[in-house]
């Protein structure tokens, strides 16, 4: 066999030995938590039609001897699955988040999985079947009222491109909620994998040059071969990439599945673009670029995005992981939950317990507190615009004096940052000493001359006794429960830290000297927590900035909901808190009482939730981290026997 181009044929031997190892790679880690996430049929599929159109497309350079007849099969197959693969994806992606919002928070009030789809219900509950008559309350009636009337009232704020996005999202979760849009999915991929096959048929026989006999060496293209070809790029990449580009932007994925996509696209379009005019420009064809090469490096971009970049994130996750030392105290559990891949470990455990309604109960308080923060945030923000700078009442400009000093704080996030991480290596440098003295000493000089107001907090607290800290009964004020650091960090009704804070973390040997230390009755704990600019919480504002900025959480966690998300809450406690909810049995008479005082007056509060919260982790802490933490040092152990 010739090859015409060596070093073209160099570049594609070594992308195919390249595809082959990361594609064995992402299926032997398919059980990690980033590639779970994704649906292994559609990428695999992707992947494997990319590898046929890759070295189809670019077989001039390997042998000029490949039969017309195959490359007009493969390429038209084989990009038509590439791109409509890559457009479902998309659309997974979309479907996945929507049934999520929809099962946490009940937005749309409609018939639930296992319900009858065929019948006018009527009045629904939270779980969307179908109330009796003597359950229907006027209160109910007029709760339902008051949402629609925000509702109408926000899609008429709300102008042009989010309009038409709610729009959207609503015509379409009643198909997401029952399921049946997977049904019309494959229906459709169905019919389009069909319609290539008879098109090329078509083809086939319309075509001398792609005879099977005589066989024909001498390709061209045109749009009787590759029309096909010409619409899936077209529609599939261009159009329906722009719809599904327009459908994930704004989704938050922890997984990189949105940011995958998008990256995809931004190359994939310009250069679909870019060929097209190539093959249709005559002058352009005597350039000595070979265009062909516009098609391969989406390939090799979306591969690249699907398959290695996945497999990277995976083993990045197994090093994280193993950073942290699992014990049983409530400053490992609280680092566990901080870790993506322990925390699923763990919600895996908790579900196999039956307890997996409390991992649930915590994800889906944290995306709603989230959402209120941010939508507070926003409201600000909009109300310090120059028009608005001058009218308001006293305690909105005291508002947005605050806001001002949180986005102060923002814009000196890359000082802070570089910081840290000096921080980090003089901690891990002088734990090596074992002298907590010395370490406040380091950190103190080696920060001073950067940034003076980057806080280190080193705080000292006598261990009590192991029953005491895994008491389920320990209450905990309304001023503690506000407070961002509690100072008790030994306390198992401490608030979960959020994932975008950055944990000081010591190396194996200051670990050792630490546990020491705890069996003398004294624990050493220092932390460093620093504002993550990219979920722009004020949680992670007053970890920055210590002590100045822990009464401005404590204001915003006091702070009332915004009016549109006063619904969510109103239906995450009919879900969770309400008597017979799925947290009832696990929350004191108490809390219950709180919280169904709050429900019945409306007012609902940022962080009305923060006491639940904090009897929920101990909950977990007392009945599921202990047993799972002894099975997780049990599997450790058989490894190093072995």
């Amino acid at each position: 066999m010739s090859f015409p181009d060596a070093t073209t044929a160099a570049i594609l031997i070594s992308w195919l030995i390249f595809w082959l190892i990361t594609t064995a790679l992402y299926y032997a880690r398919r059980q990690k938590t980033v590639i779970r996430a994704r649906s292994m049929a559609v990428t695999i599929t992707q992947a494997v039609s990319s590898i046929f159109c890759v070295f189809t497309i670019m077989s001039g350079a390997i042998s000029s001897d490949v039969p017309c007849f195959i490359r007009l099969w493969i390429i038209n197959i084989g990009m038509t699955v590439f791109t409509s693969n890559t457009l479902l994806k998309n659309v997974y992606l979309y479907i996945q988040y929507r049934y999520n919002q929809n099962m946490l928070f009940q937005e749309v009030k409609a018939v639930r999985p296992g319900a009858s789809s065929n019948l006018s219900l009527g009045p629904v509950d939270e779980f969307g079947y179908p109330l009796s008559a003597d359950q229907i309350t006027a209160r109910g009636l007029s709760q339902k009222e008051l949402t629609e009337d925000v509702s109408k009232k926000r899609d008429e704020v709300v102008l042009g491109f989010w309009t038409v996005k709610e729009w959207f999202n609503k015509k379409t979760d009643k198909w997401i909620i029952d399921k049946v849009i997977y049904k019309r999915l494959n229906y459709l991929m169905g019919g389009l994998y069909v319609t290539t096959v008879v098109y090329v048929i078509i083809v086939q026989i319309l075509s001398p040059s792609n005879s099977i006999v005589p066989l024909s060496t001498i390709c061209l293209f045109d749009l009787l071969q590759y029309g096909l070809l010409a619409v899936s790029v077209i529609f599939i990449q261009i159009f329906g990439g722009l719809l599904a580009v327009w459908l994930v932007h704004d989704i938050r994925d922890s997984n990189f599945i949105a940011g995958e996509l998008l990256i995809s696209y931004s190359v994939g379009a310009p250069c679909s673009i870019v060929y097209l005019i190539f093959q249709e420009t005559p002058s352009l064809k005597a350039l000595s670029f070979n265009p062909n090469w516009l098609v391969i490096i989406p390939h090799f971009v979306s591969h690249i995005m699907a398959i290695v970049v996945p497999v990277i994130l995976s083993y990045i996750e197994d090093y994280k992981t193993a950073q942290v030392v699992i014990e049983l105290n409530l400053q490992s559990f609280q680092m566990a939950l901080e870790d993506k891949t322990l925390f699923e470990d763990i919600k895996q455990y908790a579900i196999r317990d039956m307890c997996g309604e409390n991992m649930y109960f915590l994800e889906a308080l944290k995306a709603l507190k989230r959402e209120a923060i941010s939508t507070i945030m926003r409201r600000r923000q909009h109300s310090r615009q120059p028009s608005n700078i001058n009218c308001g009442t006293e305690s909105q400009r005291k508002a947005s004096a605050a806001f001002a000093n949180i986005k102060f704080l923002q814009k000196k996030n890359d000082v802070i940052a570089e910081v840290s991480k000096e921080a980090l290596d003089t901690v891990e440098s002088m734990g090596r000493k074992g002298t907590r003295e010395s370490t406040s000493t380091a950190l103190q000089s080696g920060t001073e001359k950067r940034w003076r107001t980057a806080s280190i907090a080193t705080t000292t607290t006598t261990n009590e006794e192991g029953s005491s800290m895994l008491s389920p009964s320990r209450k905990v004020s309304s001023s503690q429960t506000n407070s961002a650091l509690p100072s008790q960090t030994n306390s198992a009704l401490a608030p979960v830290q959020e994932d975008d804070s950055i944990s000081l973390k010591k190396s194996e040997k200051p670990r050792k000297s630490v546990s020491s230390e705890q069996q003398k009755g004294k624990t050493s704990v220092i932390s460093l927590s620093i504002f993550h600019d990219r979920s722009q919480s004020v949680e992670s504002v007053s970890r920055a900035n210590g002590s100045s900025t822990t009464s401005q959480l404590g204001q915003l966690n006091a702070t009332a909901v915004p009016q549109e998300l006063v619904s969510k809450y109103h239906q995450f406690y009919l879900l969770y808190c309400k008597p017979g909810g799925q947290m009832e049995v696990n929350l004191s008479g108490e809390i219950r009482q709180e919280l169904k005082q709050v429900y019945d007056s409306g007012e609902w509060k940022v962080g009305a939730f923060d006491r639940a919260r904090s009897e929920i982790m101990n909950v977990l802490f007392t009945n599921i981290y202990c047993r799972w933490a002894f099975q997780q040092n049990d599997k450790e152990r058989k490894k190093s026997v072995a």
